[in-house]
């Protein structure tokens, strides 16, 4: 998770800056609460593709390698 660098105020700042600061950080730390999980969906949806190609490669074996299984397979066809 990216971090949301705070800049410590003087007691004299300015209290517009605090004000504009105070007002968009939740917006800041809401944004990055979303692009985290976003990251982890992604993690998990590359994870199931990486899945389905390796059972495709395993089904492609199955229909064209050197020693088919087509009657393991035909039923999934026949429907």
């Amino acid at each position: 998770m990216a971090a949301v660098a705070v800049v410590e105020a003087s007691p004299g700042a300015d209290p517009v800056a605090e004000g504009l600061l105070e007002l968009i950080k939740p917006a800041i730390q809401q944004l990055d609460l979303h692009v985290h999980s976003v990251r982890e969906s992604q993690v998990e949806l590359r994870e199931h593709i990486d899945n389905l190609a390796t059972g495709g490669k395993t089904l492609e074996r199955c229909l064209h390698g050197s020693n088919p299984c087509l009657l393991h397979c035909s039923p999934h066809f026949g429907r």
